[in-house]
């Protein structure tokens, strides 16, 4: 007469295979979760502290100019503002007043800060040393900047002691320009 069912043996057969497939499974699994903790605590780490250098250097990158004969980027050795469409905080691209600045200084540390349309200032790094901006004017380095019309440096660099924290050269024409197109079409005003 034929069975109709596993018999004990195979059943056990069967239960001891599935587990040590599950025990190796689980074990891998949890290998592989604690790499991946490790990896992203890792880069998230790595990206919170370049996170100050990213958000300067965008802001610069979208450096606008509104008029092309009134400046609107004004900079000092402790402070530049200047219009941009990529302000750290900002959701849209909609062009903003952003200020960065040196504060609190001491021979050993500064602040930086950065604030936009003029509201209160959000200090996003502690340097280690006495940080001060310099401008790009002309194939040269300077302490300041105040354009008599719409013209921002080519590159802007924090640097003390020869030491640049970050350089960043605009993303745009450093030159405000009327459109070639536009004289044809009669008297442009502003």
């Amino acid at each position: 007469m034929r069975q109709l069912g596993f018999t004990l043996i195979e059943v056990l057969v069967v239960l001891v295979i599935m587990s040590l497939t599950t025990t190796l499974l689980v074990t891998g699994l949890s290998t592989t979760w604690a790499n991946f903790d490790k990896l992203t605590a890792k880069n998230l780490r790595a990206t919170s502290s370049n996170m100050p250098q990213q958000w300067f250097n965008q802001s610069y990158k979208g450096a606008v100019m509104f008029h092309p004969y009134e400046p609107n980027f004004v900079g000092t050795p402790q402070k530049f503002s200047h219009v941009t469409t990529t302000a750290p905080s900002a959701e849209h691209s909609t062009p903003q007043n952003i200020t960065w600045q040196l504060t609190n200084c001491t021979s050993t540390v500064c602040d930086l800060q950065f604030s936009i349309n003029e509201a209160e200032p959000i200090t996003i790094a502690a340097l280690s040393r006495t940080y001060q901006f310099y401008y790009l004017i002309n194939g040269e380095w300077q302490e300041g900047f105040q354009p008599d019309n719409a013209v921002i440096p080519a590159a802007i660099k924090l640097s003390a002691n020869n030491k640049d924290w970050t350089l960043v050269t605009a993303g745009r024409p450093v030159n405000a320009d009327i459109p070639a197109e536009l004289p044809p079409f009669g008297k442009y005003e502003f």
